[in-house]
């Protein structure tokens, strides 16, 4: 008999990092299976009149992974949410997702969730946050690539564009005709 399936320690509410990257890939397998067990959490938890907030944000990461997940379900989510709290970690996490897969608006939702959520942010939450999105806005973004990129290969990828960026604009600063010694 299998064992039944449990919410992610890192997304229990006692242990909630509010800074905490959430859009780790997923295979489909797991995906699947944890939409399965969400969806049994969410059902007993309807009945026994819990909050739901964390199971629906965490409901869409699976949904996310299975390319079952669109702006305008983020929309209808966000209206039954109702916890400004949560509004503001679903934006976070839907910036997320879509960083992961460096879509047009993923700055913008990152940014939106980051100033929601501010008054929830320890100090050092804080700070990792702005300095991970400041990291992150050299990424262009797009169309969704067909890949989706960790947290480490996403920064990587933006230090990289933030030193060709560097490179470009020294170049560009020394003009027509100047040389190295003057």
């Amino acid at each position: 008999m299998a064992e039944p399936w449990t919410i992610p320690e890192n997304w229990q509410e006692h242990s909630l990092r509010l800074s905490a990257w959430r859009a780790a890939p997923q295979s489909s397998q797991v995906a699947r299976q944890n939409l399965a067990g969400i969806r049994t959490l969410l059902q007993r938890y309807y009945q026994q009149g819990r909050d739901t907030s964390l199971l629906k944000i965490l409901e869409m990461t699976g949904r996310y992974w299975l390319d079952d997940f669109q702006a305008a379900d983020f929309d209808n989510m966000i209206c039954t949410l109702g916890n400004q709290k949560y509004c503001a970690l679903a934006r976070l996490v839907y910036g997320q997702l879509l960083i992961s897969f460096k879509c047009d608006g993923a700055h913008a939702m990152l940014a939106a969730g980051f100033l929601r959520i501010q008054p929830w942010l320890e100090p050092a939450e804080y700070f990792t946050l702005m300095k991970r999105h400041q990291q992150l806005l050299a990424l262009r973004l797009g169309r969704k690539t067909p890949i989706a990129l960790t947290l480490p290969e996403l920064l990587d990828e933006a230090a990289v564009v933030r030193q060709l960026q560097g490179r470009q604009h020294a170049r560009l600063s020394l003009g027509p005709g100047t040389d190295t010694l003057g």
